[in-house]
């Protein structure tokens, strides 16, 4: 599952460069290495002691190359790092031996539920000890640390339930703490958020909790169905969301 563009294309330039460099050593290796092989009766040479075109072939041509892997890399690092302005934003709590899930409505779940092509952005937090958040199936992994929060994101191109691991020891039961991510079709996911509604918290908790995430954010909210969803780029899944649900044109909050 691809989850950043332009991934699949610097991860075949990366590794062609590698294979490439991979056999002109070891070409370079054995060929030398057979030809200036110790023989029975040939006399000792004196080995040249410099040569300056060579020392600047082998300088300045590695240091080109290394500097092509560096900007790739780092290009690669702040796609990573650097959730798009438009992310749905889910906060994931992890503790001993769980993880939970609230998103922008106030709700919350157990088992995780995203859309599919639409970018996410998970804002982790501990409650107890270290935890590491893992989703195979994006390759990434990022730590829950006490105390702070850490955010990471992905956006998944294909539906299905994936594994979430953790992959710090966090005590006894450290390898029972599993959990799935759940990726829908916009329209499944908004009928699901639907009937989560509601459920998770009492009708004051609800409003004091959109009005504080309303806060952080400077959002402003319109009304447009009959259960609050938020982010997600849900303006761009008006046309998905029956009438009455309410969407949050803003951008997310900053942590």
């Amino acid at each position: 599952m691809i989850r950043q563009r332009g991934e699949l294309g610097m991860a075949m330039f990366l590794l062609s460069e590698a294979v490439f460099f991979f056999l002109l050593i070891l070409v370079l290796l054995v060929t030398f290495a057979w030809k200036y092989r110790y023989r029975e009766g040939q006399p000792m040479l004196d080995a040249p002691k410099h040569n300056t075109a060579l020392e600047l072939t082998w300088t300045f041509i590695p240091t080109l190359i290394v500097i092509v892997i560096f900007f790739y890399g780092f290009k690669g690092y702040l796609q990573l790092a650097v959730p798009p302005p438009d992310s749905y934003e889910v906060d994931v709590t992890a503790r001993m031996w769980s993880y939970s899930f609230r998103y922008p409505n106030g709700e919350q779940s157990n088992e995780l539920h995203i859309p599919i092509n639409t970018p996410v952005v998970f804002v982790l937090s501990s409650d107890d000890v270290l935890h590491g958040f893992y989703m195979p199936i994006f390759r990434i992994k990022k730590d829950v640390v006490p105390g702070r929060y850490n955010k990471i994101w992905v956006q998944a191109t294909m539906p299905g339930t994936f594994d979430i691991f953790c992959t710090q020891y966090c005590g006894q039961d450290h390898s029972s703490m599993r959990n799935h991510v759940v990726v829908q079709s916009r329209a499944d996911f908004i009928e699901w958020l639907g009937k989560l509604g509601g459920g998770s918290l009492p009708p004051v908790e609800r409003g004091k909790y959109l009005w504080v995430l309303a806060r952080q954010s400077g959002g402003e909210w319109k009304i447009v169905s009959d259960c609050w969803s938020s982010d997600l780029t849900l303006t761009t899944m008006e046309s998905d969301a029956p009438q009455g649900a309410a969407i949050r044109t803003s951008q997310p909050r900053k942590s």
